[in-house]
Order: C-alpha cells, then structure tokens, then sequence
C-alpha cells in the first residue's frame, strides 16, 4: 500500500513540476515575445 501511496504521489508531483516547468516556458517566451 505504501509503495502504491508512494508511486501516485510521485506521479502527482511530476506532473505538478512539468505543468510548472511549462508554464514558466510559455511566460518566458511571452514575455520575450511582447
């Protein structure tokens, strides 16, 4: 159960970092942009 708990909470953190990690990308190039 642990491991389970464990594996989706990872899964739920790299998805948090990559839409963090894309948004950052898409601000900057906006930024840069305008």
């Amino acid at each position: 159960m642990e491991v389970t708990t464990g594996n989706i909470m990872d899964r739920e953190c790299a998805i948090q970092m990559r839409l963090l990690t894309g948004v950052a990308i898409l601000l900057k190039i906006f930024w840069t942009g305008s």
